[in-house]
């Protein structure tokens, strides 16, 4: 567990400990520079995620001012030759990335209310991106949503007061949610291909008694879980995995270091055996690598990875995602550096397969081809207000 988090554990078991911890553990990680002084922002607001919809030229941002409680998120067109947006969520914090619907004709985003409650907000391209609440809890936060691949379920993460979590997961036509029971604090979930299972980390609480307060991490452990709530089990073999998706509906595929920080490797994990194939192992990233461990940055197919690559960390600092954008093909072990600055991030794929939109300087959004060509400045978040 990073430095980051550690503090934000050790602020108490109030909203404020809580919110800190979800920016750390699944935004964009800036904030602090790897020598652990506050990195310069051309703006006290910061674009903290980033999510391209499947099918059309559209995003989802939610940003954060660093001045005020304020998280904003937004939906961008980008058909139009000048970019639309609308804001379909405010409030205190954002509870991770919003999440679009297979075929991208909706989004669901999560923030914290003004009232310290949560909120899970859906917006319909049908209804003009106008949003509404779905859910609203005034003591719980439900945040990192997940579309089942039918597009007729929204599971999340939720978390109360006491830092206690747990799934939840809605039927979107009747609006009922049911809490699974799990018993172990579990990290966002993910739903397998078929739409019988939902995977999470769990960090192997068997009360459930949330984070430890003393900043220590226990063991991880991916479990599998279907979504009435029932049929619960760890899968094998799965300690510790760093970043990892379902690569078919019977196997998960994870992304490690290799012999240094360098180095990435990749194997895929069958749930049921526990047996690991290896997919490549030791590619050379010249420089050490990160991904967002609740939003990585795979491409449709999940042969290619997004990571940011940054100079290495020093004794005093932690690493964070902020640096030079690279993209990893698994199947033919090559690396390409797309972007040479120092302050990129949040890459994600859009959704014609043909571009990459990331973050530059904390508070522009960019859109390049695949292959790093035709870099261009779609908008800032000025332009938002």
């Amino acid at each position: 567990m990073g430095s980051h988090r550690r503090r934000a554990l050790e602020r108490g078991a109030g909203w404020g400990s809580l919110l800190c911890l979800v920016v750390v553990q699944g935004g964009c990680g800036r904030g602090e520079s790897r020598t652990g002084a506050a990195r310069p922002s051309r703006s006290s607001e910061r674009i903290l995620f980033l999510s391209c919809a499947p099918t059309e030229a559209l995003l989802a941002i939610a940003s954060q001012r660093s001045d005020a409680a304020q998280a904003r998120v937004w939906v961008v067109d980008m058909r139009p030759e000048r970019p639309l947006s609308q804001l379909i969520a405010e409030g205190r914090e954002a509870g991770g990335p919003a999440r679009w619907r297979p075929d991208g004709g909706a989004v669901v985003a999560s923030v914290v209310a003004r009232d310290r409650g949560g909120e899970l907000h859906f917006a319909d391209a049908r209804e003009g991106w106008s949003s509404e609440c779905l859910v609203r809890d005034a003591s719980a936060w439900p945040m990192y949503p997940s579309w089942s691949p039918d597009g007729r379920q929204l599971a999340w993460l939720e978390m109360n007061v006491q830092r206690q979590t747990y799934i939840a997961v809605m039927d979107v036509g009747t609006r009922r949610v049911e809490h699974l029971a799990t018993t172990r604090a579990p990290s966002p979930p993910k739903w397998s291909p078929d739409g019988q299972w939902i995977a999470f980390s769990g960090f192997g609480d068997p009360n459930n008694a949330g984070l430890p307060a003393d900043g220590t991490e226990p063991p991880a452990q991916v479990y599998v879980i279907a979504p009435d709530g029932t049929h619960e089990r760890p899968v094998p073999g799965s300690q510790r995995l760093r970043s990892w998706r379902w690569s078919s509906p019977a196997a998960l595929i994870s992304v490690v270091n290799g012999a240094n920080s360098d180095q990435l490797s990749a194997f895929t994990l069958d749930v049921r055996s526990g047996v690991r194939t290896t997919v490549t192992e030791g590619l050379d990233l010249s420089g050490p690598w990160s991904v967002d461990p609740g939003n990585p940055s795979w491409d449709a197919s999940g042969q290619r990875l997004l990571v940011v690559v940054g100079p290495a960390p020093t004794q005093s600092s932690q690493p964070d995602s902020t640096g030079s954008i690279t993209q990893v093909a698994l199947a033919d072990r090559s690396v390409r550096q797309l972007t040479t600055g120092a302050a990129d991030s949040c890459p994600a794929w859009m959704g014609d397969g043909e571009h990459i939109a990331f973050v530059r300087d904390d508070e522009a959004l960019w859109v390049m081809a695949t292959d790093g060509s035709d870099q261009r400045r779609v908008l800032g978040l000025r332009d938002l207000r």
